[in-house]
Formats: C-alpha cells, sequence, structure tokens
C-alpha cells in the first residue's frame, strides 16, 4: 500500500473513534503552542461527537482498510460552523500536524468548493502572527483585530 495521504472528514462516529487517537496529539501540541485558554482537546472531542464541530484529517488510510499500527494522520483540523446573520463562515477552530503548504496546494480547491456547496460563504480562523503570515500566503487577509482584557480576581492594574 502506498502511504498517498489524503483528507477525511471524521463524519461518523467510528470513524472519529478510529481516527481520534491519531490526530489527538497534532491537536494537542497546536493547542499547547497556539490556544490561550480557550478549550482542551478533551472540550474538543466532546464537541465532535456532539457533532458541535467537525474534524478533518490528512491520512494515508482514508478507506480505514490498514492495520491500525500502519494508519497514519499527518494533519488533523478542527473546524465550526459560524451562521452569522448574512455570512456562513466555516472557522478553523484548530490545525495541527506538518505538511500544511503541501496539503492545500493539493486540496484547498476541493475543501473550498465542499464547504461552498455546504453554503459557506467564507472562512476564517483566531491566528497567531506567525500563523497570519502562513495564512496570508494562502490568500487568507486580515478582517479584525482581535483583543481581550483579562479579568482576575486581583484586578487589572
Amino acid at each position: 500500500m502506498s502511504d498517498k495521504y489524503e483528507p477525511l472528514l471524521l463524519s461518523m462516529p467510528a470513524a472519529l473513534e478510529a481516527f481520534w487517537p491519531l490526530a489527538a496529539p497534532l491537536l494537542e501540541r497546536a493547542i499547547k503552542k497556539a490556544v490561550n485558554g480557550e478549550f482542551t482537546l478533551e472540550h474538543l472531542h466532546t464537541q465532535a461527537v456532539a457533532g458541535k464541530v467537525s474534524v478533518f484529517v490528512m491520512t494515508n488510510d482514508k478507506a480505514g482498510v490498514r492495520p491500525v499500527e500502519e494508519r497514519k494522520v499527518k494533519l488533523a483540523m478542527v473546524v465550526e460552523v459560524i451562521n452569522y446573520p448574512t455570512l456562513p463562515v466555516l472557522n478553523i477552530v484548530i490545525l495541527g500536524g506538518s505538511g500544511l503548504r503541501q496539503f492545500w496546494k493539493q486540496f484547498w480547491g476541493t475543501f473550498s468548493g465542499w464547504a461552498y456547496m455546504n453554503g459557506i460563504r467564507a472562512v476564517e480562523g483566531w491566528v497567531s502572527p506567525s500563523m497570519q503570515r502562513v495564512t496570508s500566503s494562502m490568500g487568507f487577509s486580515p478582517v479584525y483585530t482581535k483583543m481581550r482584557f483579562a479579568l482576575t480576581e486581583s484586578g487589572n492594574e
């Protein structure tokens, strides 16, 4: 069998459970690096099981026929639909793994076509400055600057 990687939407419970153990370490590393307390890996899994978010993986076993020890995931992405009143958006919640540029070149047209056919009219994500540089080269552009004021028991001085 070849090690050709292809995208797979983990839309069925069996697929989610089969691939989650492979996607989880990739997502956990991204959470540790890029998330600022908004959610944990366990939150994402709970939301995925409940159908509130969708999980995509780039895998060498799209059909699920390889022995578990040969099944690999290089990239994992969790997305959610946000239905703004006049703009349905697919928000990229978290992205982890390797090969983003390669997979973007190979599959962005397919992914964005799928999203459009499902009523989505924009893809967005909150990103760090370094990820902004990466995504800018892929055609994403800044829309807002997100600001945060932390409320603490000791007060903010």
